[in-house]
């Protein structure tokens, strides 16, 4: 269940990520559309308006949830998950124990499973 719920906040950061270049994009195609007088083409590979509001409602709730963990644990999962760093790696750059680590990222995920678990149930 821990492994499943990181690779939920992963996925959820990265598709934040992904929507920041989104937007960057959509802002240079209009002002290139204001310079040139015309619409940029649709993109036949966007998601569906429901899937987009699913995925926005997601990290929001992901965020909301970091935002309520310890500094401390909130850093680990940060760097392990959004920085791609392993536990040794983080321990390493932290300058703490390695158990000290892996405490930390055991209570933020146990944490963050507890506040989304609401949010993960399908409803009957």
């Amino acid at each position: 269940m821990v492994a499943w719920l990181a690779t939920i906040v992963r996925t959820r950061a990265l598709d934040l990520l992904r929507a920041q270049k989104r937007r960057a994009r959509v802002l240079d195609e209009a002002t290139a559309m204001s310079a040139e007088g015309s619409a940029p083409a649709l993109s036949s590979g966007s998601p569906a308006p429901d899937e987009g509001v699913e995925a926005a409602e997601a990290q929001v709730q992901v965020r909301e949830a970091m935002g309520r963990l310890p500094v401390a644990q909130r850093h680990v999962l940060e760097l392990a998950y959004f920085g791609g760093l392993s536990q040794s790696e983080i321990a390493e750059r932290l300058s703490e124990p390695l158990g000290t680590v892996k405490t930390r990222m055991r209570a933020g995920m146990e944490k963050l499973r507890t506040t989304l678990r609401p949010f993960m149930e399908q409803p009957s």
